[in-house]
């Protein structure tokens, strides 16, 4: 009879910790925001719910994912400590650059064993992208002054900004509001605020003449790539926080577009007058290949899947290429008038305005074809403006402005300097 007791008690004591240990997750309940609720990116969510358990919870955890479930905005995190909690907590929907749609709000909860998860689904509405100003890179080698402008869609302009030294390159970030001024032989690169102008983070360049410093910048996809004349490409997080270094044996990165996987790279090799087009791996810096092209590549972008398509000059005959990242092939496409592709700029991943010594184009690639539009006479480095619907194209020291999609000419400004960079500043 004792050793029954003893096997009893024993059995209890198991059993009590096999439950213990496989204690259920907290049970959710969420009473508001109401599924499909409309909210507005910046407002304040009042979001209640009750959480209970059979063992203390450890945490509540309130986070914005997108339809991809990728978390958009910061989490709220509460630890009630408690086998019940009311929930009753505020939640903002912070992310200034959020594009309308359909995102979930994600409510968490946790014990000591187990975890589980609530979903609500909203209908947000992003604020508007509208076109803030373009930005107006100028510089004058007599003056050995930066001059950078902000010019409206009416062609006003107002200086933003005063640098020392040569120019290099510009681009600009709207996602951190943040305009990029590179210098060449002696200039810094300065990372600006585009607000007030004051100087948010800088690289200073090593004085080496008659070898420039940087080579290169641009900004793609949420990453600014800087290229330097020793053949190292460096990666920043928009606030200019370092995210990596590589360098490319005997070539510089004359130019640079990151699609999310690859550095779509234009190099050149160390003596000049050598162009390679090339794929790195932007998680590692490893080159996939770079093929050599008799020719020159003036700007390149991802279309879909492995294809790549290029706009290249060989003398005066300008080509539309594509790469394959894949097998690193590139293929002619197709023949532009003769003469000299002077800027290219994206509409669409099918369409492309192309700045031509022949007059302004659009160029499809779904259909390899290409159409004059307007009347230019003049050609430059080109700007399409998305929200306003119009085209900006500078030349010496002016800048015309051109209807989309006619392409009528609208208007032409004169700058105080030389023009050497054009970039468009949005809201977001």
């Amino acid at each position: 009879m004792k050793i029954f007791r003893l096997v009893f008690l024993l059995m209890m004591v198991i059993f009590s910790a096999c439950r213990k240990e496989t204690a259920e997750p907290p049970v959710i309940q969420i009473y508001d925001p109401a599924d499909y609720s409309i909210v507005c990116v910046g407002d304040t969510l009042q979001v209640t719910a009750s959480v209970s358990s059979s063992v203390p919870i450890d945490y509540i955890k309130i986070a914005l994912l997108s339809e991809n479930y990728v978390q958009v905005c910061p989490p709220v995190t509460i630890y009630p400590q408690s086998e019940s909690y009311s929930l009753n907590a505020e939640y903002i929907i912070s992310n200034t650059n959020l594009e309308s749609g359909t995102y979930y709000l994600k409510v968490d909860a946790a014990n000591e064993y187990a975890a589980s998860s609530r979903y609500v689904r909203l209908t947000v509405s992003g604020i508007p992208r509208e076109s803030r100003s373009l930005m107006v890179f100028c510089y004058e080698q007599a003056d050995d002054v930066v001059q950078i402008y902000k010019m409206d869609s009416l062609l006003q302009y107002s200086l933003f900004k005063q640098l020392p030294d040569d120019f290099g390159g510009g681009a600009v970030n709207s996602r951190d509001q943040l305009i990029y001024s590179m210098g060449l032989y002696e200039g810094n690169l300065y990372m600006l605020n585009a607000s007030d102008g004051s100087v948010y983070n800088q690289i200073n360049a090593v004085i080496d003449p008659p070898f420039p410093y940087f080579e290169s910048v641009s900004y793609t996809n949420n990453l600014l790539l800087v290229g330097y004349y020793d053949g190292r490409i460096q990666g920043y997080f928009g606030n200019g926080n370092l995210k990596f270094m590589y360098s490319v044996e005997n070539c510089r990165l004359h130019h640079a577009r990151f699609d999310g996987t690859y550095l779509l790279s234009v190099l050149e090799y160390y003596t000049g007058g050598f162009f390679f087009t090339g794929a790195i791996y932007e998680a590692s810096g490893l080159l996939k290949d770079m093929v050599y092209g008799e020719y020159e590549v003036l700007d390149l972008f991802r279309v879909s899947g492995n294809d790549v398509v290029m706009f290249c000059n060989a003398g005066t005959q300008p080509t539309v290429r594509t790469l394959d990242t894949y097998t690193m092939v590139i293929t002619h496409l197709k023949n532009l008038p003769a003469g000299e592709i002077k800027g290219v700029a994206q509409i669409d991943s099918d369409r492309y305005l192309i700045s031509h010594t022949d007059g302004l184009f659009i160029y499809s690639f779904d259909d390899n074809a290409y159409s004059e539009i307007g009347s230019a006479s003049q050609s430059g480095k080109i700007q399409f403006d998305e929200t306003n619907n119009l085209i900006y194209m500078c030349g010496g020291k002016d800048i015309n402005a051109f209807a989309y999609p006619s392409g009528n000419w609208i208007g032409t400004v004169t700058m105080p300097d030389s023009i050497r960079d054009i970039e468009i500043l949005y809201n977001r």
